[in-house]
């Protein structure tokens, strides 16, 4: 068994205005005092419009996109203005947004386990972590959340909000929302990347040293291997919480191998 936690914090740092640099992503470009590093800025989504009413009654958000309606995401107004907006990007006046998360893998395990009874043996091979925070970005991002994306898949227009789909987890795709007003790196899409995955198991069979012995084997072992065969993860479907990070589409694979083991 393997256990194992880190956190980092800025205790100094030459950033006398506090300035925030937050990225697109919402993680930040420089360092202030007191940082936590892997901290995640972003809006309070408080969910999505309901009706042109709801727009018309909401803080303004025009400093995040233009022409709202409903289907489109509500983000809080934190400090009380009256505007969501984003501030002047400092400490002092970061707008509406705060830390949502964090990327941090924070409780990484692992840990090893096996049986043998007579000439059989199990083993299995166990890993994961409870806690990191993401923002699917790149070309995940453009596929889960895929507004200006070349293909829209099945589990975005089925859970895409519409009149007659209000509690949908995606806000409404239409067209204006090209300008990227509601995947502004916000609280209701941050992921959980956290996760279990049985990353290996071996079941193998020795065959009887009087079997091995009259064919001239000093030992001789059948075996059945499966790899990535199951997985538990917090994260939303389709995304993998170990490639979450970049481009790829796809899970990881799970891979089957039969196979023996002889010596001479």
């Amino acid at each position: 068994i393997g256990v194992s936690d880190l956190t980092s914090q800025i205790s100094k740092n030459n950033n006398p205005n506090g300035a925030l640099n937050i990225g697109g992503d919402g993680e930040l470009n420089n360092f202030y005092e007191g940082q936590m590093v892997g901290e995640i800025w972003g809006y309070e989504t408080v969910g999505i419009f309901q009706s042109n009413d709801d727009v018309a009654n909401a803080p303004d958000q025009t400093d995040l996109g233009a022409n709202w309606l409903q289907g489109d995401i509500q983000y809080a107004d934190l400090n009380g203005d009256g505007v969501v907006s984003p501030g002047s990007n400092t400490l002092e006046d970061s707008g509406d947004r705060r830390v949502i998360g964090n990327t941090t893998p924070r409780g990484s395990f692992n840990f090893t386990a096996g049986v043998s009874y007579k000439n059989f043996r199990l083993s299995a091979f166990f890993q994961g972590i409870l806690q990191r925070d993401i923002w699917p970005s790149s070309g995940n991002w453009t596929w889960f959340f895929p507004f200006n994306a070349g293909h829209v898949e099945n589990y975005f227009l089925e859970d895409s909000w519409s009149e007659d789909n209000r509690d949908a987890y995606f806000p409404a795709p239409h067209i204006s929302t090209g300008d990227g007003k509601n995947k502004r790196v916000q609280s209701r899409y941050i992921q959980n990347a956290g996760y279990v995955r049985l990353k290996n198991i071996t079941l193998s069979y020795s065959l009887p040293e009087e079997l091995t012995s009259r064919a001239g084997m000093s030992s001789a072992r059948l075996f059945f291997t499966g790899a990535n065969l199951w997985e538990y993860s917090p994260i939303r479907a389709p995304l993998d919480p170990e490639t979450a990070y970049g481009a790829i589409q796809y899970p990881i694979q799970r891979i089957f191998t039969l196979g023996a083991s002889v010596s001479f």
